[in-house]
């Protein structure tokens, strides 16, 4: 297992955060605004404590892999992936999971919002990615883990642009 962690501030405090984030809308545009092909978007809870939605979105990861993984990822995949949030207390808590089919493993982070000391919101993810190839699995997993990491960065600036743009 491939772990990271990363920590990133939000311009608005949690609870404008939460609140815009916990859509179906705020989901739809941000992965619009990031080029994903063929989504499907889910909300499977909706309710005044908890979000959780899963997002089905077609991805090339393909050109990006190393050699030895090249046989082993197709040029497009459809990437699975659930996120959920507790929209309740001052400190929000959430989750990630992600699958790619037709491969073992996946991708899980614990992620939190917090506000900072200016009382903008920070958002924390630790992440977590197993893959279970003989062999390869743990360098497959370091490639995974970066890709995980570099997605979730990209992820938080349509969430800025996308905070800046509703709020």
């Amino acid at each position: 297992m491939k772990t990271f962690n990363d920590s990133y501030p939000i311009d608005y405090d949690v609870d404008t955060a939460i609140g815009l984030m916990t859509t179906e809308h705020y989901i739809t545009e941000k992965y619009t605004a990031m080029g994903a092909n063929q989504l499907r978007v889910t909300v499977v809870e909706d309710s005044d404590d908890k979000f959780h939605s899963r997002v089905e979105r077609v991805v090339r990861i393909r050109d990006k892999a190393p050699g030895f993984a090249k046989k082993l990822v197709k040029e497009e995949m459809t990437v699975i992936h659930e996120v959920w949030w507790q929209k309740t207390g001052a400190e929000k808590h959430g989750g990630f999971k992600g699958e790619l089919p037709g491969m073992s493993g996946g991708i899980e982070a614990d992620l939190t919002m917090s506000d900072s000391d200016d009382g903008k919101a920070v958002i924390s993810i630790e992440g977590r990615v197993s893959v279970g190839i003989p062999l390869i699995g743990g360098k497959l997993e370091s490639f995974m883990a970066g890709i995980a990491s570099d997605k979730f960065r990209e992820d938080i600036e349509a969430t800025r642009n996308y905070l800046k743009a509703h709020a």
